[in-house]
């Protein structure tokens, strides 16, 4: 149980920190240095970080999943963290749905986000695999 609380955690903060860093980017390229955060986008933005965190437990599964299923699971699971994103930037002025150029901004923050924290998870795993494998060798 600490593992998972550990990885939900380690998820809630990398994915925290690719949110604000790739907002601010693409609001600084679209609407100039002038863009703000308001407080109420600040804490929108922990929050989802938070509930897609959270979203992410039945990816910890104890049980050993077939390659199938997980992609399945994993394709779910992005489609629920951009459903949620989106709900609560339409509620929070985020994006206008007649204007495509801020739903794409928002859109492309959302999957850029979930790449940056799958790709290092991927790494970090990788790189796990890889020690105790090597461990096995020298064994």
């Amino acid at each position: 149980m600490k593992e998972k609380i550990n990885t939900i955690l380690s998820i809630f903060t990398r994915l925290s920190t690719a949110i604000f860093l790739l907002d601010s980017i693409i609001l600084i390229t679209a609407y100039g240095k002038e863009a703000k955060f308001l407080a109420t986008d600040i804490i929108a933005i922990l929050a989802l970080a938070l509930v897609c965190s959270v979203c992410y437990l039945p990816l910890l599964s104890d049980k050993n999943l077939s390659k199938k299923k997980m992609i399945i699971m994993n394709i779910t699971y992005f489609l629920v963290i951009n459903v949620i994103t989106l709900t609560t930037g339409y509620f929070l002025n985020w994006f206008c749905i007649s204007e495509f150029r801020s739903f794409g901004l928002l859109e492309s923050v959302i999957v850029g986000s979930y790449l940056i924290v799958m790709i290092y998870f991927y790494k970090i795993d990788s790189n796990t695999a890889e020690k105790l494998n090597e461990r096995l060798k020298n064994f």
